[in-house]
């Protein structure tokens, strides 16, 4: 069968477990991967004959979402998206793929209902949108312009795999919600304990990170900013995926905003998560709501010393919550989207 696969690219996030899918569906199927980005900068050199394409950006500033700023950035790169646009239409429409699977690229997914060629949607953000879930205080608004974003991305699916780290309610018609896709060196990854605190930023902009580390008594391995002004009780390395692996494995705990690639494969390990998410950026919010919701961890919108000795002072705790949750298996995502594409290969047969 053949397949073309989309990758949104904003972020690190869906990149790198776009990878593990793909390496799935290679073994069966004919594939294409339409990727922009730092999707395609991830996945160029694994992926042969990878379609290149361009992704809305999101411009951060002081660990928020510039609105204005990535509003103008995305309509001075319009003559880009439209091109991207037409390239990847006359591609489809030339390959003729039998299914279109999207992790929120919001141009293969607009070009697939063009054509009519049918789309599974196959990410984490349609968590919001295919069921119930609870509302941080205060972030309703945000909430809003997070469902109309999600709606103007993917206006239409034939079915939509979700994964997720905590159990939704009330999901909606043709959604299955599954167990998070996992790199494979984070499957085979040791986990042990460690003396360091892994800290991860998904944006560069959160740049009070530095002095409030400084004050604390607290060894800590930074993948963030960059190498300069650290304090001692900092070590600062430039990012590199089995490096960063083997910190995440070894730690005590991580803090991180809240994207959801990072948060789960620190579940998976057994590490605990301190979460200060991007400002304005609701998905991160959500994510880190239920990680202290769950006793996974804590949440805050900036790192304080009583929040830090706080969340060290109960990683006991928030470790056995976690045990919790990795004993409960959920739904495979590769038993349920070899099921899923087999359904809309015969309904459209």
């Amino acid at each position: 069968m053949k397949i073309a696969y989309g990758v949104c690219g904003e972020g690190n996030g869906h990149a790198t477990r776009a990878l593990p899918v793909i390496q799935f569906l290679r073994k069966n199927h004919e594939l294409r991967v339409i990727a922009g980005g730092k999707a395609k900068a991830y996945l160029s050199k694994p992926v042969n004959n990878l379609v290149s394409s361009i992704s809305f950006r999101i411009v951060y500033k002081n660990n928020g979402v510039d609105l204005f700023a990535t509003l103008l950035y995305n309509i001075l790169r319009l003559p880009l998206h439209i091109y991207s646009f037409f390239k990847v239409l006359f591609f489809l429409k030339k390959w003729r793929p039998d299914i279109v699977i999207s992790d929120f690229d919001y141009i293969t997914n607009w070009v697939a209902h063009v054509l009519a060629i049918p789309l599974i949607s196959f990410d984490n953000e349609m968590i919001m949108t295919r069921s119930e879930t609870e509302m941080p205080s205060g972030a309703e608004n945000l909430f809003f312009k997070a469902k109309l974003a999600i709606h103007l991305t993917t206006p239409h699916a034939h079915k939509y795999l979700v994964t997720s780290f905590w159990n939704p309610e009330n999901v909606s018609l043709n959604t299955t919600i599954v167990e998070p896709i996992l790199r494979e060196a984070v499957l085979s990854a040791k986990s042990i304990s460690g003396n360091h605190i892994l800290v991860y930023q998904t944006s560069n902009s959160n740049t009070q990170l530095k002095q409030d580390l400084a004050n604390l008594p607290f060894s800590f391995i930074i993948y963030a900013l960059d190498g300069k002004g650290w304090s001692k009780n900092c070590v600062w390395k430039k990012f590199s995926a089995k490096k960063f692996i083997s910190d995440l494995a070894s730690c005590q705990g991580v803090i991180t905003n809240g994207g959801f690639t990072l948060i789960t494969e620190a579940l998976h390990l057994g590490k605990p998560v301190l979460s200060i998410p991007v400002q304005g950026q609701f998905e991160q919010i959500l994510n880190a709501y239920y990680i202290q919701n769950l006793g996974y961890g804590l949440t805050s919108n900036m790192l304080t010393p009583e929040l830090m000795f706080s969340f060290v002072k109960h990683l006991p705790e928030f470790r056995k919550n976690i045990a919790k949750y990795n004993a409960k298996k959920k739904q495979s995502w590769k038993k349920s989207l070899n099921q899923i594409i087999k359904e809309v290969a015969m309904h459209n047969n």
